[in-house]
């Protein structure tokens, strides 16, 4: 199998590639905006949106797994790996286990950022499928 064909099969497994990048990644990034407004606008405890926030963390995280695996895309195979332990982390804030607050800038949406921002650039300067 050629470079080229392997690349072509890879993209077509890419499920982002597709309409399920809505239900698998759009809507736990809808619902962490929605939350996070809810939250400002004081409609909805802390507490309970950093719960929901970690519910959606280890949605993306694991949808970013189960596409690597499909397709061996890098930064969901980076992602997930990360994401779904930054979840665990989150669970471990909202059962007050750690406190690291919820801050945008702060250590558990920092990390989020960087795990994200770490994803993309090592996809862009290395290749997007890693078995093709």
């Amino acid at each position: 199998m050629s470079a080229e064909s392997r690349r072509v099969e890879c993209e077509r497994a890419d499920i982002a590639r597709g309409r399920g990048f809505f239900l698998l990644w759009g809507a736990p990034i809808g619902i962490n905006i929605l939350v996070s407004v809810a939250e400002n606008l004081g409609w909805l405890p802390l507490t309970f949106a950093g719960a929901i926030w970690t519910a959606a963390t280890a949605w993306i995280g694991l949808s970013c797994l189960i596409n690597a695996r499909r397709c061996s895309r890098v930064h969901c195979a980076i992602a997930g790996a990360l994401l779904l332990p930054l979840s665990v982390v989150g669970a471990a804030n909202v059962v007050g286990v750690i406190n690291i607050g919820w801050d945008i800038l702060g250590l558990y949406w920092g990390t989020f950022w960087i795990i994200v921002a770490v994803a993309f650039i090592t996809e862009f300067l290395w290749k997007p499928y890693y078995r093709c």
